[in-house]
């Protein structure tokens, strides 16, 4: 069983919660609340959260389950404030925020202020900065590759920052191919 493989199910399994408009009665919207209430708190901090994510089989090792944690209460932050997301979401969040930017419902400068403060934050900081982007994604109904972030998450101490600049490339150089399409582009910093 490879780690690719924990955290696939572990989303499929985040993705369950989720109440389809389709479907009458499916998801599991006191899950999600409850995920919710763990948001911004560590693991074994709120109980009923505990009970919700540990059901879910979480990924083993440290750095897996703080970013299955962290990913779980951020899904749980967007599902709270979305309809449903435009399309599938591919890509990294450099993604997600540079279609959130694309929106026109969302200030450039207040989502790259965000991000910058996101990428040079730890991981036991960047859970409230990745907060503010997720609800915004939501509010506007951009998608998030929620096992993308997962395993993002997962490497972000990573000697290389190879999440970090993944992001950054994603956000900062979809601009060169945005001029060429003729949409706006993010500002230089």
């Amino acid at each position: 069983m490879t780690d690719t493989d924990d955290r696939s199910r572990f989303v499929a399994r985040l993705r369950s919660l989720v109440p389809d408009p389709l479907r009458p009665g499916s998801g599991d919207r006191a899950a999600l609340a409850a995920l919710r209430r763990g948001s911004g708190r560590d693991p074994g901090a709120v109980p009923q959260a505990d009970r919700v994510f540990y059901s879910l089989g979480p990924p083993a090792g440290a750095a897996n389950e703080a970013a299955a944690w962290l990913t779980a209460t951020l899904m749980a932050q967007y599902v709270a404030g979305s309809d449903r997301p435009r399309g599938g979401a591919s890509g990294g969040m450099g993604a997600s925020l540079r279609a959130l930017v694309a929106t026109e419902n969302a200030g450039l400068p207040g989502v790259e202020r965000r991000l910058q403060s996101a990428l040079s934050a730890s991981l036991d900081e960047v859970e409230p900065h990745l907060r503010g982007l997720v609800r915004l994604c939501s509010t506007n109904r951009v998608s998030i590759d929620w096992l993308h972030l997962m395993r993002d998450l997962a490497a972000w101490h990573s000697v290389e920052r190879r999440p970090q600049r993944a992001w950054a490339r994603e956000f900062w150089t979809l601009k060169n191919a945005d001029a060429a399409s003729g949409s706006p582009a993010p500002a230089d910093t």
